[in-house]
Parts: structure tokens; sequence; C-alpha cells
């Protein structure tokens, strides 16, 4: 159920409308708040020009960890395929010791 939370940023109060826990999003404004004061400090900026340059690094951010996320897909898939094509030579690797023991023959 949507809900409304009251978040301050850079010293801005925001009512937000979430679905989800207000912890979270009193979590993530916090972050941002956090993060737009460090780049004013850092960079001498105005709060605006923090708030740009917070974003354009969440984003950069984001799309970085999506590369690695994909990276890693990828791998696990490539993993999966490995495993696959193991398991199956195991299979045709027991199949022929099975005929080759059934086809030997006794000795006396």
């Amino acid at each position: 159920m949507s809900h409304k939370v009251i978040v301050s940023i850079c010293g801005r109060s925001y009512n937000l409308v979430v679905d989800d826990d207000s912890k979270h999003i009193e979590k993530v404004a916090a972050q941002v708040d956090k993060s737009i004061y460090t780049t004013m400090r850092s960079a001498r900026v105005t709060p605006m020009d923090a708030a740009v340059l917070t974003a354009v690094n969440a984003v950069d951010a984001l799309f970085q960890e999506q590369d690695t996320t994909e990276a890693l897909r990828l791998q696990v898939q490539g993993l999966l395929e490995e495993t696959k094509r193991l398991r199956q030579e195991l299979a045709d690797a027991r199949r022929e010791l099975t005929r080759t023991k059934n086809t030997k023959k006794p000795s006396k």
C-alpha cells in the first residue's frame, strides 16, 4: 500500500510516495543528502550543481554495476554450459566403462 514519507535533502523537505518500507527511502534520502553535501564541500559548487554532479555519479555507479552484473551473468552462463558438457562427458564415460565391463571375456 502506498504512503507518504517526508525526507530532507540539502535542507529542503520532500514528500515522497512509496510502496516499500519507509526506512529504505529514508536511507536513500540520507545517502543523497550526504553525497550532495560532500560534493558541495569538495567542489565548492552550488546545491544545484552538487545535485547534478551527485546524480551523474549515481547513474555512473549504476551503469558500472549493471556492466559488472552482466559480466557475472555471462560468466555463470558459461560455467553452467561447461558443467552441462562435463556431466555429459561423465555420463558417456560411465556408459563406455559399463559397456567395456560387459563385453570383457571372463578369465578362467
